[in-house]
């Protein structure tokens, strides 16, 4: 069977005999070449428009609140170091006040002293300035230190916000399932109760927050008739699946959306960092779905 590997921009990557032998081109031929070359115009045309398609869904939106920070956090490490920097100088400095006024060591001893004791002045307040100088730094340092707390929280509240396609929510209620552990983890029953059997529930202000009990989920890969009663006990015409992937689970997640599918069911589906606590509120996720 011919096939043959292309980048998004249509360059040609990988090829093997059997493509070379349909397309009537050597291999290396090939390989110096793009897909539209060998294309019908037809497929070409199609083939750019899912490209142009999958790269906006690739997009990644940029959060302005995120770059202020790491702006702000850049400007504070530069802070420190002009502020070492001009320390340096002026080390630099009285150290070449007090050397030239050894080298002169012939001069008067009344006017040497006076000198010295001026240079061992100039010395004590030069410490001073150096000691208020690291302090800032220190200061400095600590707001750094938070600055990359707030980020690290930007970052993981980015990953907690998740977005689940908009036609589905305007006409169907979501049926959220987490997919962790290898296992699946329906909020709410078929009835529409809270499922207290395999997730414990914690509250955050006006927040719930699930998480699921390790072992006690439906291990859909040798258990396929509990994950049957439940979809026969929900209605494609009212509900979508939410599925949020523990990035752990994956393999999980692939079986689950297939049968999902090929029940009929709508879905959409976001990944989830290990670490994340998910919140659920009374007025739905936020943000609002895409």
């Amino acid at each position: 069977m011919g096939a043959a590997t292309a980048s998004l921009g249509y360059r040609l990557q990988r090829v093997n005999g059997e493509f070379a032998h349909i397309t009537g081109y050597a291999e290396t031929e090939l390989l110096n070449m793009n897909l539209t070359d060998i294309l019908h115009p037809d497929e070409s045309a199609l083939d750019l428009k899912e490209t142009q398609k999958l790269k906006a869904q690739l997009a990644v939106p940029r959060d302005a609140n995120l770059e202020a920070l790491v702006a702000e956090k850049q400007r504070l490490k530069q802070a420190v170091e002009n502020a070492r920097s001009e320390r340096d100088a002026n080390n630099g400095q009285i150290a070449g006040q007090v050397a030239r006024q050894n080298v002169d060591f012939s001069a008067e001893s009344l006017i040497l002293s006076q000198k010295l004791a001026e240079g061992e002045k100039n010395k004590t307040d030069l410490t001073n300035e150096n000691k208020a100088q690291d302090q800032n730094s220190e200061r400095l340092k600590g707001r750094i230190t938070a600055l990359d707390s707030q980020i690290q929280k930007a970052k993981e509240e980015r990953v907690s916000k998740l977005r689940f396609p908009r036609e589905h929510s305007k006409t169907k209620a979501t049926f959220p399932v987490l997919i962790k552990y290898n296992r699946i983890y329906p909020l709410m029953n078929p009835n529409g109760t809270r499922n207290t059997s395999t997730i414990s529930w914690d509250s955050d202000d006006d927040y719930n927050i699930p998480t699921p009990i390790r072992d006690k989920g439906i291990d859909i890969k040798s258990n396929s008739a509990e994950l049957a009663n439940l979809l026969r006990g929900v209605s494609g015409e009212e509900i979508y699946f939410g599925l949020y992937v523990y990035t752990d689970s994956f393999e999980t997640f692939k079986l689950l959306k297939e049968k999902v599918a090929n029940s009929g069911f709508d879905f959409g589906w976001e990944p989830v960092q290990p670490g994340t606590k998910l919140r659920f509120g009374s007025h739905g996720t936020s943000p609002p779905p895409l």
